[in-house]
Parts: C-alpha cells; sequence; structure tokens
C-alpha cells in the first residue's frame, strides 16, 4: 500500500479481540511506516461485530428445544471408565466420591489448554483416540448448532449476522469509490467468523446437517474457525476498467462462493454484490 492509503480497523469490546486488532496493526505499521490505520472498538460497532438478535439468543439458550437431545448425546459421548480405573485403584471410592464424567471433561481441558503454556508437557496421553474424538464431537455439536448451518437452527443464526453482511458490503462499495481507502479490517470471535462463513457461503462452511452422528462429518469447528481464523475478500481492478473483480480466502485458502464466475476463483463484484445483498431483503 502507498503511505496515502487509510486502514480503517475494528475489535469487539472484549480486551483480548482488541489486543489482537492492535498487534496486527503494529505489524502493518512496522512493514509500512506511512500508512495511516485507525483503530477503534466500542459499543456501536457491536451492533454488528457481534450481534444476537432475541430469537437467537433464545434458540441458544438451555431452553431451546434441542439442548435436551445435546444432553443426551453429550451422556453418551463421554466414557471416563477406562480412565477412572488409570487413575485410581479403589473403584469403590471413584463410585461414591468422584464425578468421573466431570473429571475426565476437567482433564480434557486442562490438556487443551496446556497447548498454549510452554512447560513441554502433553496430558492428551491421558486419553485413548476415540474418547478425545467423541470428546471433540460434544463441543463440535454445541458450536454447529449455535453458530453454524445445522438444519436445525441455520435461518436462525444466519439472520442474525446480516447486520455483518451489509457491513461488508457497505464498506466494500466506499473502498471501490474511494481510492484512499486501503482496506477495513474486522476483529471479532470464533462465533462470529463461524456464522459468517455460513451466511458468506464459503466453500465447505455451510453444509447442512440434521443427525447429530453425522454434524462432524458436515462441519468442523477447528477448520471453520481455528485460532486467528480469518475470511479475506481480496479485490482487483485494471486500470481504466469498471470491472472490479474479487476472491475470498478462508484461513489464507482460496476458496469458491455459489455465484457464477468464467474466472473462478475470481468473481465480478458486480454478481458477488447482487447475491449476497438479495440475502438482506
Amino acid at each position: 500500500f502507498k503511505g496515502d492509503r487509510k486502514i480503517s480497523a475494528r475489535s469487539t469490546v472484549v480486551i483480548r479481540c482488541v489486543l489482537s486488532m492492535d498487534a496486527f496493526c503494529e505489524r502493518l505499521k512496522e512493514l509500512n511506516p506511512a500508512l495511516q490505520t485507525t483503530r477503534e472498538s466500542g459499543q456501536r460497532y457491536m451492533r454488528y461485530l457481534n450481534y444476537w438478535n432475541k430469537p437467537a439468543s433464545a434458540f441458544n439458550s438451555k431452553e431451546s428445544w434441542w439442548y435436551p437431545v445435546y444432553e443426551r448425546f453429550r451422556q453418551e459421548h463421554i466414557r471416563p471408565e477406562r480412565l477412572m480405573k488409570v487413575l485410581f485403584t479403589d473403584e469403590e471410592y471413584v463410585k461414591k466420591h468422584i464425578d468421573a464424567r466431570e473429571l475426565m471433561m476437567g482433564l480434557y481441558w486442562i490438556a487443551s489448554d496446556m497447548q498454549n503454556v510452554e512447560v513441554g508437557i502433553n496430558l492428551y496421553d491421558l486419553f485413548e483416540k476415540d474418547e478425545l474424538f467423541d470428546i471433540w464431537q460434544i463441543h463440535n455439536f454445541k458450536f454447529y448448532v449455535c453458530n453454524g448451518t445445522s438444519a436445525w437452527g441455520k435461518d436462525i443464526i444466519l439472520n442474525t449476522f446480516k447486520p455483518l453482511l451489509k457491513n461488508i458490503l457497505d464498506s466494500a462499495d466506499e473502498a471501490i469509490k474511494d481510492n484512499s481507502i486501503a482496506a477495513t479490517l474486522r476483529f471479532g470471535h470464533d462465533g462470529n467468523l463461524a456464522p459468517l462463513t455460513g451466511i458468506l457461503e464459503l466453500e465447505n462452511c455451510a453444509n447442512v446437517e440434521s443427525d447429530p452422528s453425522k454434524f462432524y462429518q458436515a462441519w468442523s469447528d477447528f477448520k471453520i474457525a481455528p485460532m486467528a481464523g480469518n475470511v479475506q475478500i481480496v479485490f482487483f481492478r485494471k486500470k481504466g476498467s469498471d470491472d472490479v473483480l474479487v476472491k475470498f480466502l478462508h484461513n489464507e485458502k482460496e476458496v469458491r462462493i455459489p455465484v457464477k464466475s468464467d474466472i473462478e476463483p475470481y468473481y465480478h463484484w458486480n454478481d458477488v454484490e447482487k447475491y449476497y445483498r438479495s440475502k438482506l431483503d
């Protein structure tokens, strides 16, 4: 980017997200000190960065109709018997004093968090591979239903992210008209990124499934929204041409969208905008 180009960065009000925005922008400034970057975080941006309307909030609550189904699935997929025998020699003590399922889940979360601590200890060794897979399915189940494109709540969840889609479209139009705008950056959370990939219908991100035993086959949280997950929409315009092209990246990989194009994985912005604007009606 040239030095006279402007970058707008906005974050949700959660501190860790603000810090991510700040670190990202600082790195851009290191690469090009002449960049003009505006960094903002405030409640007014929450209207689209992390907005949940009443139907979506109600659907995601423990009072929702699907929650008992999730609880049964959870009970069926936490199998602590083997692990308890490894940890304890007295089975009667375990029966009387230990909540085996909760202990297993607690150790699972500690093992997961150990990945972020540089101590060289891997507590995943406590678990068999099938146990880890079963526990992951539990979390993937809930994340898919609450933030993804499951058959149970797809329309409810995606409807609440229309303000974010509108902001993206409006920001793109503004940047196309104003050559001084280099980029608009938005920093949110995995629970924001996942619905965004769904409403954009990015390749392999909008699969619809109604059978809990097949959720993991249709949608995987660590593929959709891993740590530092992102969606990039990159614009191209040939000098002297009004035809703006665009391509989509999901976690730095080119992906396709359900819009006809003669130059995939590039798309004509007029076609893309028309398709996504129709979702807002």
